[in-house]
């Protein structure tokens, strides 16, 4: 694996209380376009296949607010880990996020400040396909305006050379040993940077730059607000949707459970298959991969492999999931149908939509499951198996031509 494709783990500092910015809520969690400042953040991180794992810094007794502006988007960001208390200083903050994450020192790590709500898949890609220059890679944007030095009584000391000059960005990326030792330099020396690079300049580690994006705003001023909601309305991001089908027989035998929608079904009779014969969960992982254009499920679990006898169909399911994640999918919504005379299973349903919603991640709300018959004709009919059929909606979140 190269640099440029290797997973990020990402810490996204939001533990301050905004002060400047004023209102009852600290910024991060104030309102932008219906939601949380925070939430477009970790939103924008999430959707991006290479970056692994979340991990975000709140203020030290925030455990209570961060459950209740962000509970309610919690089940859809399955890569973000719980929150760990951070410090009054951000410097502070990112080393206990740092000291909570165990990683090896070559591994990559991101600091993102959680009042930029808006950052861009593009950027993300540009940052991560620089990593085979240094060590340390931060996004700076280009300043186009007269920059003059002033003294203490607001005279012009000197113009200077704007060429050289850039206003620094988040996320920055870093080998996660070389940063956590950075910060116990500078935890020893009392260094207080105004980012995460300072550090690394301090101790002379060189520091390379991709350009950054106007849009990859700080909301720091109130007025800040209304530009990100007005980059929000203008440049919406491309959702490319993808559909799949999938279908799948298992004939009836006896002397095996039954198992379906990865539950135990009381009955006289199981499935035959290599691994546990969820029909109903085997046809939701072919419309899965195949939305995904990842072939089928023979494919990935063939029943030639030993390893998979008598599998448990949903680590199977969960596997397909990584897959998809790993891809920057996520699963919209999906429709099944189960096919047989018996065993009845209205009063199951529901409990099979929870577990397949767990499974992938997802909202009960987004799954949908039906029982039907075929009024005993063929071979569900005759009572010889069980038949399902399943169609899912995939979206690529980050805009990203997985194809």
């Amino acid at each position: 694996m190269t640099s440029s494709t290797a997973p990020v783990t990402m810490i996204v500092v939001a533990a301050g209380q905004g002060r400047r910015f004023g209102g009852a809520l600290p910024k991060q969690y104030q309102n932008l376009a219906g939601r949380p400042i925070l939430a477009h953040a970790v939103e924008r991180l999430h959707a991006h296949p290479l970056i692994q794992t979340i991990l975000p810094v709140i203020a030290p007794d925030g455990d209570a607010l961060w459950h209740a502006i962000m509970g309610p988007y919690l089940a859809n960001w399955p890569k973000l880990l719980p929150p760990v208390p951070g410090e009054a200083e951000r410097q502070g903050s990112v080393f206990n996020g740092l000291t909570h994450l165990e990683l090896s020192d070559q591994a990559w790590v991101g600091i993102h400040d959680g009042a930029r709500p808006l950052p861009s898949q593009e950027l993300l890609d540009r940052l991560f396909q620089a990593r085979n220059q240094a060590d340390v890679i931060i996004p700076a944007i280009l300043i186009h305006d007269t920059i003059k030095m002033v003294d203490e009584s607001n005279h012009i000391q000197e113009t200077l050379d704007r060429s050289t000059l850039r206003r620094i960005q988040t996320p920055q990326l870093f080998r996660y040993g070389r940063l956590l030792q950075r910060h116990q330099e500078a935890k020893q020396q009392g260094f207080l940077g105004t980012d995460d690079a300072s550090l690394s300049e301090q101790a002379g580690d060189p520091v390379f730059t991709v350009l950054g994006d106007e849009e990859n705003l700080k909301i720091t001023r109130l007025q800040d607000l209304s530009l990100a909601e007005h980059f929000l309305h203008t440049r919406k991001p491309t959702m490319k949707m993808r559909i799949g089908q999938g279908f799948d027989v298992h004939r009836f035998t006896k002397d095996r459970p039954l198992f379906l929608g990865g539950i135990p079904i009381p009955h006289d009779q199981g499935l035959l298959g290599h691994s546990d014969a969820d029909v109903l969960l085997h046809a939701i992982m072919d419309a899965l991969l195949g939305a995904a254009g990842l072939r089928d499920i023979g494919h990935h679990f063939p029943d030639t492999d030993p390893q998979y006898r008598g599998a448990d169909s949903k680590d199977l399911l969960r596997s397909v999931n990584r897959a998809l994640q790993e891809r920057g999918y996520g699963v919209t919504n999906l429709d099944a149908t189960v096919i047989c005379e018996a065993p009845r299973l209205a009063a199951i349903i529901p409990t099979m939509i929870t577990t397949i919603a767990d499974i992938l991640n997802i909202s009960p709300t987004q799954v949908n499951i039906k029982a039907t018959t075929t009024e005993k004709l063929g071979f569900t009919g005759r009572r010889e198996g069980i038949a399902a059929q399943a169609i899912t909606l995939l979206t690529d979140l980050g805009g990203v031509d997985n194809g």
